[in-house]
Formats: C-alpha cells, sequence, structure tokens
C-alpha cells in the first residue's frame, strides 16, 4: 500500500491519468443512467431516462461499496477537474497521516 502513495508522490499527474471522462471520451455511444427494466426476449435494456440501449451480450457489473481509493464520494463533483483536485486531496491526507504529520 504504501508504495502506491510513494509512487503518487513521485508521479504528479498520475490522477490525470486514472480519471476517465466517459461522455468526451465514448461520445453518442456514453449512455448514463439507472436500469429499470431488462428485456432478455429483445435483448433491450431501459434506463430511467427511457433511452433504450439494444445488446448482443448483457454483463451486468453492479460495481463496489469499498472505500478508497475504488469510490469516492462524487456527490458534489461537477467535472473531471474536480475529481482529479479530490483524488489527489485525499491521497496526500492518507500520506501524512501514514507518515505521522
Amino acid at each position: 500500500m504504501m508504495y502506491i502513495f510513494k509512487y503518487h508522490r513521485r508521479f504528479s499527474g498520475y490522477a490525470k491519468k486514472i480519471f476517465i471522462p466517459y461522455a468526451p471520451t465514448y461520445g453518442d455511444s456514453f449512455k448514463q443512467g439507472s436500469v429499470v427494466k431488462i428485456d432478455t426476449s429483445t435483448k433491450k435494456v431501459t434506463l430511467d431516462t427511457g433511452d433504450e440501449i439494444e445488446y448482443d451480450y448483457l454483463v451486468l457489473a453492479t460495481g463496489t461499496t469499498g472505500n478508497f481509493p475504488g469510490k469516492l464520494d462524487t456527490s458534489s463533483i461537477k467535472n473531471a477537474s474536480q475529481a482529479v483536485e479530490m483524488y489527489t486531496s485525499y491521497v496526500d491526507k492518507v500520506i501524512d497521516n501514514v507518515a505521522g504529520k
């Protein structure tokens, strides 16, 4: 674990490399929402936005409820730069805490 934090401090810009904004990266093929219906006979997923997405293969990946580093409280984040700032600040606090500062 400590190796990861030392790596973070040594290589500035690490956070910017791990936060990928999905919408600009995937363009029109990116859809975000909560799934409200899965119709396996027509192979369609319906989102809470009303969007229907057709699929050939469906993988359900429900995510994690674990803490750092997999999950930060993103409720107040408005853009990718805020996510990078939040991550960097959090890691710095952890490093300082582990180092006894």
